[in-house]
């Protein structure tokens, strides 16, 4: 199919649905998971407190201690645990919204050869370029920001260490380790949010110049 007039609504609809997922599920789950977590803690923390203030011995309060470091732990894994699956789910959201954009151009920009990469985004931009010739890294948030996306994920989703070593060899500065440990943050979530739904209109709107009528793609 060549797309033309008639079809640029439905190419609109790529970026729309992808915004949707973002804003009615990954949020959601994030925000909802972020404060029952808080709230666990201050649980932990009221406990903690109460068992220092009935502690009778030395001992009563080590143990007391140690409770409370080891519940906290839990929280701390649970929470990198789910902002990693939400990363894991802004990753694809965005993968699927760059394969569904390109699929409206399989007759007029058909692929070619294929193609070539380590993993699946460079893959993506060498295919983008050679069916299109559009540069991924000319894009405002920069691949960079994206490839750490993949692997913030990858350390996050597996925890044999490597995909963590591989995430501190990779990124200079990664943003999703904290004392030396795997965590999201509401800040740091909300920025790597804000990069992809830039990135995915910025793709968008270079698409759409291919159109044959590409001011339709860009208003």
């Amino acid at each position: 199919m060549v797309l033309g007039r008639k079809d640029t609504s439905v190419f609109d609809l790529e970026p729309t649905y992808f915004e949707s997922q973002i804003r009615e599920i990954v949020v959601p789950l994030f925000e909802l998971a972020d404060h029952n977590l808080n709230e666990w803690k201050k649980h932990i923390d009221a406990d903690f407190y109460r068992a220092c203030d009935e502690a009778v011995t030395e001992s009563d309060r080590t143990n007391a201690t140690g409770d409370a470091v080891c519940r906290g732990m839990t929280v701390d894994e649970q929470r990198a645990l789910i902002g990693a699956a939400c990363l894991a789910f802004i990753e694809t959201a965005v993968k699927d919204c760059l394969d569904g954009m390109a699929s409206y151009f399989e007759s007029s920009h058909p692929p070619r050869r294929k193609y070539i990469g380590r993993g699946w985004l460079q893959r993506r931009q060498d295919e983008y370029e050679d069916r299109f010739r559009i540069d991924f890294t000319k894009n405002p948030v920069g691949v960079g920001n994206m490839e750490e996306l993949i692997l913030a994920r990858n350390a996050g989703l597996h925890w044999d260490g490597s995909a963590l070593e591989e995430y501190r060899r990779k990124v200079t500065l990664p943003r999703f380790i904290k004392d030396e440990f795997f965590t999201v943050e509401r800040d740091q979530f909300f920025v790597v949010i804000s990069e992809a739904q830039a990135f995915i209109a910025w793709v968008h709107t270079e698409l759409g110049k291919l159109l044959p009528n590409p001011t339709v793609a860009q208003e």
